[in-house]
């Protein structure tokens, strides 16, 4: 067969070459365009599960965290939540939570060896007195009626103001004392759950009000603060104290019981002078503050005490 190219003219050689490469950028353009929407595609799944992924990831965190603090135990600011005005845990009858391990009719034998503020105590204490009061010079000023009189700014001899230690420290023993054998002294039958969670909730609060305190005591004298958090002011990372604070709210609230059970079987009474006094001597001014039942629960739990302390027998021979 006769190849026709042979046959061409200058003219038609040109003309074919021009077809052929006319093609060829036909198909390249094509090819082209073809790989880019595939490129293009690809990007955009990338992209789009790039961002996918980012929502998911952020999804995750968030409900990890919504999680976490669900897991907390909520801070409570109204300190009478759960109580009655009367200072009792609201729904709830003590003889069914506690029973007592003593008579609260009888005279309670306290040891006397376990209260004492001995002489060396008192001569300790005076001397760390003398020593907060030595002058520029190094000089340790005397225990005298004059020093009593001039720079304690007491109405007394300096043997009378030993004995006043002596009484003081020994006072606030028995209470110690007192609210020690109390709280190791009844039976708990069951345990206030409901209200425990409140009072967990009330215990941050109060453990936030020191913090805040703290710190600002602290901001005053240095510069800077002491604790980050609460966390780090009781040493303990977010679990720890999270069962700390249970834990302390549930025997707390088992402990109120014991209070209002001892209230109610010792038949305590009391006036409306006598709760005022409480209140000034607290520098309680206004009970909003705190509610009137959690103002309440703590002054019948100090008449308890102080009836109990009245009648208590110190005992000389133990």
């Amino acid at each position: 067969m006769e190849n026709n190219n042979s046959q061409m003219t200058k003219g038609q050689e040109r003309r074919l070459a021009r077809k052929k490469e006319a093609a060829r950028a036909k198909r390249a353009a094509v090819t082209s365009s073809v790989l880019g929407s595939c490129i293009a595609v690809l990007l955009i799944a990338a992209i789009l599960f790039g961002i996918g992924y980012g929502i998911y990831d952020n999804y995750k965190t968030r409900k990890a965290e919504e999680e976490r603090l669900a897991r907390l135990i909520p801070v409570v600011t109204e300190y009478s939540k759960g109580l009655n005005d009367d200072g009792t845990i609201a729904g709830i009858d003590p003889d069914d939570y506690v029973s007592l391990g003593f008579d609260p009719s009888e005279a309670i034998k306290i040891p006397y060896s376990e209260i004492e503020y001995t002489d060396d105590d008192v001569k300790d204490e005076i001397d760390d007195l003398l020593l907060e009061h030595e002058d520029e010079n190094g000089k340790i000023p005397e225990f005298d009626d004059a020093f009593v009189k001039d720079i304690l700014k007491e109405d007394m001899t300096a043997d009378e103001y030993r004995a006043k230690i002596k009484s003081d420290r020994e006072q606030t023993n028995k209470e110690t004392w007192l609210n020690n054998y109390i709280s190791n002294n009844y039976d708990a039958q069951d345990k206030p759950e409901e209200y425990a969670y409140t009072y967990a909730g009330i215990l941050k609060a109060i453990d936030e009000k020191q913090l805040e305190y703290s710190n600002q005591l602290y901001v005053a004298y240095t510069g800077s603060i002491i604790y980050d958090d609460v966390y780090d002011m009781r040493e303990m990372n977010e679990d720890q104290y999270e069962e700390y604070v249970l834990n302390e709210a549930t025997k707390g609230a088992i402990l109120m019981l014991v209070y209002q059970k001892l209230y109610k079987e010792m038949g305590i009474t009391y006036s409306q002078e006598e709760y005022k006094d409480y209140l000034a001597e607290n520098q309680i001014s206004n009970i909003y503050d705190f509610g009137e039942g959690y103002i309440m629960m703590n002054f019948k739990r100090e008449l308890v005490n102080k009836a109990l302390l009245e009648k208590a027998v110190i005992d000389k021979n133990s």
